[in-house]
């Protein structure tokens, strides 16, 4: 992953140098649209199994509006997230909570799932090429034919995220989401029985436009 992102600012870096270095008017309220793709992962505490590593795809739009003075912004935004389905060892552990019947996260993670995401971030400019951002975010996991550990589950995490402005309105960047465990269950083996806690991190390669 690391490789791939030197790969990408190395053939973004004769634009990102070319970049406008003048400040742009400052508008009441402005909106970009962006794009993602990198890896998402589980995180299971209580026990150590796999992480299952998939594709990530988030597309979506932000609101944001200048606060306190021209370098401070709060932003309102709304995505939809794709989570591609990964290998799965068929560990045969199981994770029971809420009611359901028992399932596997083996059985989570060679499925294909969407979500729709409500961020709500703050954004400092640290030049006029260069900001980052961080806040909250709220994941609503869509509801799934075969029912599994994600399917209409709600998740809150955090976000943080650096942006390089390019040229007309264009722009590149990373973003990273860790989530809280949204999937507090009984894990359930031959072997032992306990607590665990699942939830999401990712990290994506971005790329936006801002109107």
């Amino acid at each position: 992953m690391k490789t791939t992102l030197a790969f990408i600012l190395f053939l973004c870096s004769p634009i990102i140098t070319n970049a406008q270095l003048e400040p742009e008017p400052v508008k009441p309220v402005q909106f970009a649209a962006k794009i993602g793709i990198g890896l998402t992962a589980f995180h299971v505490t209580g026990y150590h199994t796999e992480n299952y590593p998939a594709t990530a795809i988030r597309l979506g739009g932000m609101i944001t509006k200048p606060v306190i003075n021209d370098r401070f912004k709060i932003g309102l935004g709304y995505n939809i997230f794709y989570r591609d389905k990964s290998e799965s060892p068929l560990d045969g552990i199981y994770y029971y909570g809420r009611g359901n019947p028992l399932h596997r996260l083996d059985d989570t993670a060679i499925q294909r799932h969407l979500a729709f995401e409500f961020p709500i971030t703050f954004h400092y400019s640290l030049s006029y090429s260069q900001s980052v951002s961080a806040g909250f975010m709220l994941r609503q996991w869509a509801p799934s034919k075969k029912v599994d550990l994600l399917s209409s589950q709600t998740e809150y995490g955090i976000v943080i995220g650096f942006k390089q402005n390019l040229v007309m309105g264009m722009s590149v960047g990373i973003d990273l989401h860790t989530g809280f465990d949204f999937y507090d269950a009984l894990l359930v083996t031959p072997r032992r029985n306990g607590r665990i806690g699942i939830n999401n991190h990712s990290i994506l390669l971005t790329a936006g436009y801002d109107f």
